[in-house]
């Protein structure tokens, strides 16, 4: 029925609390700063809480439209000063963010069997990833998935985050495809299920939580691990 099985990345294929941890521990290594594992899920709370305040929850606004990607970078050193002030880090709040940015490039963790269930699928459809963020960060955390991967979308290079209608429209002109030709599947009702809703695209909601869907979303179906996946293909 698909030929086109696009991917959100974040908290669908690869995890990036585990990753946003690890790659607290190994910034605060770095500049030798003593921490406790209070200390990195302390950080992690205090990363959600600044990114909130710096506007970039708000992806259906029209100022992080269009600055989300300046504004990914700059909420860093908000978060690094609000995190000195609690631990004790030899470093700049500049030097601290050159390195986080750095640590986050690594290989992510991959959630579940998310991978090996990719590679199944490659050998009867066209893989594609679409995912909000920096070029640079997310093909080095998703460099396993790449070697398997039809084509691979990134919002720092086409110019819109999801769920701008122009990045979807602009996936299907890049795959010269028709919407009803690809089926997507995300995490986010506001930015994976709601961009796809707005091109026609089927949807299929990872929903590990079994949370409610609420109204106003349209969806073919839920999962709750990526492998249940099957039942709509």
């Amino acid at each position: 029925m698909y030929r086109y099985l696009i991917f959100d990345a974040d908290h669908t294929l690869i995890d990036f609390n585990a990753d946003e941890k690890s790659a607290f521990k190994r910034t605060f290594s770095h500049f030798n700063a003593a921490y406790t594992e209070a200390d990195i899920h302390r950080a992690w709370v205090l990363s959600y809480t600044v990114w909130a305040e710096h506007g970039l929850n708000d992806i259906h606004t029209e100022r992080i439209q269009k600055t989300f990607h300046e504004e990914y970078v700059n909420h860093l050193p908000d978060l690094f000063s609000r995190i000195k002030s609690e631990l004790y880090i030899p470093a700049s709040e500049a030097e601290l963010t050159r390195r986080f940015l750095t640590e986050l490039n690594a290989q992510s963790k991959v959630l579940g069997n998310a991978l090996s269930y990719i590679k199944t699928l490659a050998e009867r459809y066209k893989i594609c990833i679409a995912t909000n963020g920096l070029y640079e960060m997310q093909s080095s955390r998703l460099q396993a998935f790449l070697p398997h991967t039809h084509a691979f979308f990134v919002s720092e290079t086409l110019g819109i985050i999801k769920p701008n209608r122009a990045f979807f429209t602009g996936m299907l002109t890049a795959l010269q495809a028709k919407a009803e030709e690809c089926l997507f599947i995300g995490d986010s009702l506001t930015s994976d299920v709601a961009g796809a809703n707005t091109v026609g695209m089927d949807c299929v909601w990872f929903n590990p939580k079994a949370k409610q869907l609420p109204e106003g979303y349209t969806v073919k179906g839920q999962i709750e691990k990526i492998e249940d996946l099957q039942k709509y293909l």
